[in-house]
């Protein structure tokens, strides 16, 4: 690394984390660093170098021997605060999760650190602030460890920096249990569950398979012995807002059973199949290599389609194994490369190749729900009828259930809804019916003004249960979460709910 460089450390996708960062380095004449919490999903882009293996230790000191720190996540700001490196913390002014880093930039009195999203920064000051003299006794009580990690060997910090790494953890939990309690809204969704699916907590392993990392082996996803709920679909079953819980959350817990979400937020149903095994990806003719490097390949299906997955979650995608050879599908710049897990022997795929993905060995013996949001995302109904059928037969159980889609032209979305109750009778529910109906009102004791009224009477969901033009809100995945496991319990797929 170069003694001066300014790091990047977000979580979330950002056009302004990025433009912020490469202006200063303009500024300073220092080169970007990216330090990637999802290697294998992150975006290229110029001017920034993209660090794909920084563990603990290495995250640490990226950080300590920063120029400046552009980040979106409390723990890289409460970190930029501890080392005493300048930085920007930037929020979103869309997500109402920013109340974390707000308090503590408020607390310590580095309020003007703060940058929002839709506001252009036109200059930046790399001058360091003394944390002695900003609200003395706070900073001093929440940052009580102070090290100067300059020109220090990594090698010969490890155990302090790893020390140093469970100590501020503590604290910021610490503080954020005494200073930003979490609202949940009185729902009946336990910490475990909650955490899992909403990601409060960054440095929480997520069990529900949702983590980009490629092999979690004490994560419960890798756990064949488990037998839970599957949700197969897009971003519909993934909650919009990482501080809501998806509908899934509320299944797990009223059917008190491990729900997966296995979904990513861009994949059409084809590549839904694709992961889950029922049209498997195929891989063309290629050559892997004996060492750990990339190779280019090509994705389709037996349809011919192109295919393109999504990386914004793993989705039960990687590790993938290709012709006896585990590794991992990545993508940069539009193309797609595989990379072996462990050296071995060159391999030769000579012929089109099914891929075994990570979820076709290891959630097919799960009771199993499809549910692809946008009728956009469905070319016609005979192709989503017979992909949805393929899904099933590629199951170990019978246990399944088709849920029609809910966005997209209200008619179109009832004409796929029709086809569907035809194609899969009782396993089948129109969930798109049920938000637009007065019996969602009655099951959850909801109110509508007339606006909202207007638009379930057209066949348009509420905004009072969207969270943005698409996506539901924690109001909507409450509700639909107890509808499903009402359905599941109706078709003898769990014993009781709660």
């Amino acid at each position: 690394m170069p003694q001066r460089y300014v790091i990047i450390y977000q979580l979330s996708a950002s056009q302004t984390i990025v433009d912020l960062a490469c202006r200063i380095a303009q500024e300073q004449n220092i080169p970007v660093y990216r330090i990637c919490k999802r290697a294998f999903w992150v975006e290229q882009n110029e001017g920034v170098k993209n660090i794909l293996d920084a563990g603990p230790a290495e995250f640490l000191s990226l950080i300590a021997n920063a120029s400046c720190v552009v980040t979106d996540s409390f723990h890289g700001t409460a970190f930029s605060v501890n080392f005493n490196i300048p930085f920007y913390t930037v929020v979103s002014v869309k997500k109402k999760n920013n109340s974390r880093m707000e308090s503590l930039l408020r607390y310590v009195g580095l309020m003007d650190r703060m940058v929002r999203d839709n506001v252009g920064v036109k200059r930046f000051s790399l001058t360091t602030y003394d944390k002695n003299k900003v609200n003395n006794s706070k900073s001093k009580n929440i940052f009580p460890i102070s090290l100067n990690l300059k020109g220090i060997g990594l090698e010969k910090t490890v155990v302090v920096l790893s020390i140093l790494l469970l100590v501020i953890v503590a604290i910021a939990s610490v503080f954020h249990s005494v200073i930003v309690p979490i609202t949940k809204n009185n729902t009946k969704i336990n910490d475990q569950l909650y955490n899992a699916y909403a990601h409060v907590d960054d440095f929480k392993k997520n069990v529900y398979g949702e983590d980009q990392t490629p092999n979690m082996e004490n994560s419960v996803f890798q756990d064949k012995s488990i037998v839970g709920i599957s949700c197969w679909g897009d971003s519909f079953n993934i909650a919009a807002n990482q501080q809501t819980p998806s509908f899934g959350a509320y299944i797990a817990a009223a059917c008190q059973t491990y729900v997966f979400n296995v979904a990513s937020n861009k994949d059409n149903i084809e590549m839904v199949a694709g992961r889950q095994g029922g049209v498997p990806m195929i891989v063309g003719p290629c050559d892997i290599p004996a060492k750990k490097e990339s190779v280019e390949i090509t994705l389709t299906n037996e349809y011919g389609t192109e295919l393109t997955p999504d990386f914004s979650k793993n989705g039960g995608l990687n590790p993938v194994t290709i012709n006896g050879v585990e590794g991992v599908v990545s993508s940069i710049n539009g193309k797609y490369y595989f990379t072996r897990s462990q050296s071995g022997y060159e391999t030769f795929v000579y012929q089109p190749t099914p891929i075994q993905t990570r979820a076709m060995g290891i959630r097919n013996n799960d009771t199993s729900i499809f549910f692809i949001g946008s009728v956009d995302k469905l070319e016609s109904k005979d192709r989503m009828i017979e992909i949805y059928q393929k899904m099933a037969k590629a199951l170990n159980t019978d246990k399944f259930l088709v849920i029609g889609p809910v966005s997209g032209d209200t008619a179109k979305v009832n004409e796929y809804n029709q086809a569907l109750a035809a194609a899969f009778g009782n396993k089948y529910l129109d969930l798109h019916s049920y938000i637009c109906s007065d019996q969602i009102l009655k099951d959850n004791k909801f109110k509508l003004n007339e606006e909202n009224k207007k638009m379930a009477a057209n066949g348009q969901i509420p905004k009072a249960f969207l969270l943005d033009p698409k996506h539901f809100n924690q109001t909507a995945n409450e509700a639909i979460g107890k509808r499903i496991s009402k359905k599941l319990l109706e078709l003898k797929y769990v014993n009781k709910i709660q």
